[in-house]
């Protein structure tokens, strides 16, 4: 209450989420929920609605470590979903394929696993599922109970039995396993780590718990492979900030910032959510990673010297590339704890290239 948001604006939406993941005393929940929004993803934007965007936020943050069986099952009757993909104009005069190919697609098996009639037939077991001020509605009368032959089974099929199906191939587990594995760890992992976390994603009945917990047992989460090999994300640069000075702020202007560097949060650019990696630095964006340091740093914040600053952000692994300027800073301190120019030091740490790694 004391932010005074105002949920009608998407600016304060976003404000919302960052002042959330920013003092959450569950940030693995938070960070779960940033998981999912890439991933079963829909945006404001078409959807028009804020708060069945928040309400499919809530959804991500109190079902994203259940059974991911059971979070499919209730992002298909989601209403911003049933927007984002078209899923509320299925009926069964007119399938609309939309949503069953991105649930193969995006969701569960990744393209080269499914067939395009098998999109039809899915399509089909999803026909009648529909929208009213109320939500979720089925209306049986424009629901196709004939029989659908999906992925090798044969029946009276509907979305249901098409989520309990795709997740009985191997490849569903494979699929989220790996995408888990690059958002938490690092990119192409090796094939034994899929197996192995795969492997728990079955036996758990598909529960993302225990998933997590095998993930960040893993010794290859705490290998070299794992550390600082990621750019991070324009969400977690500025998350990652305010945590770490520990920043008393109201969040006003970061999520502006974050989408200058081109994440905008409750509106990815596509049905596939937001690049990763090298995707999220070009010369645009560098130079709005710049102007989040150049915010930050004029901040009312204390005055650090160069070890602190260094521990704080670089684990105490100097950045070569801001040694010689830090040279320079620290001369000029002489051993003082200078307000301005610990400012022009918290800036040059978190404008190099060190800091963008996590």
């Amino acid at each position: 209450a004391g932010a005074g948001l105002d949920f009608e604006l998407p600016p304060e939406m976003r404000r919302w989420w960052f002042l959330r993941m920013a003092y959450t005393k569950r940030p693995l929940q938070e960070r779960m929920t940033l998981f999912w929004h890439g991933i079963l993803t829909s945006g404001r934007k078409k959807v028009g609605d804020n708060a069945e965007m928040m309400a499919q936020n809530a959804l991500f943050m109190q079902g994203g470590m259940g059974s991911y069986q059971t979070l499919l099952e209730k992002i298909g009757r989601d209403p911003a979903m049933l927007k984002w993909l078209d899923s509320r104009s299925n009926k069964k005069q007119a399938p609309n394929e939309n949503y069953a190919r991105e649930l193969m697609e995006l969701f569960t098996l990744s393209p080269g696993h499914y067939s395009e009639e098998d999109v039809r037939e899915a399509a089909r077991a999803f026909t009648g599922w529909g929208l009213t001020r109320g939500g979720f509605e089925f209306f049986d009368r424009l629901h196709d109970y004939d029989n659908k032959t999906f992925l090798g089974e044969t029946g009276d099929f509907d979305g249901d039995d098409i989520v309990r199906i795709i997740l009985s191939q191997p490849q569903a587990g494979r699929y989220i396993t790996t995408r888990l594995w690059e958002f938490f760890a690092y990119e192409d992992p090796e094939p034994a780590v899929i197996d192995r976390l795969s492997a728990v994603f079955v036996s758990s009945n598909y529960v993302i718990k225990d998933v997590m917990r095998a993930l960040l047992t893993s010794p290859e989460f705490y290998s070299q492979s794992a550390y600082r090999t990621q750019i991070k994300s324009p969400t977690d640069m500025v998350v990652q900030t305010v945590k770490a000075l520990s920043m008393d702020t109201n969040g006003k202007g970061f999520a502006e910032l974050a989408s200058h560097m081109g994440q905008t949060l409750f509106d990815p650019p596509d049905v596939s959510g937001w690049p990763a990696g090298a995707a999220w630095v070009n010369s645009s964006s560098i130079m709005q990673r710049v102007n989040l340091a150049n915010r930050i740093a004029m901040q009312n914040l204390p005055p650090m010297d160069r070890q602190e600053l260094t521990d704080l952000f670089l684990d105490g692994v100097p950045d070569p590339a801001v040694d010689a300027a830090l040279d320079f800073f620290e001369a000029e301190t002489r051993g003082s704890r200078d307000t301005g120019v610990s400012r022009g030091m918290l800036y040059l740490m978190l404008a190099g290239p060190g800091y963008q790694l996590g």
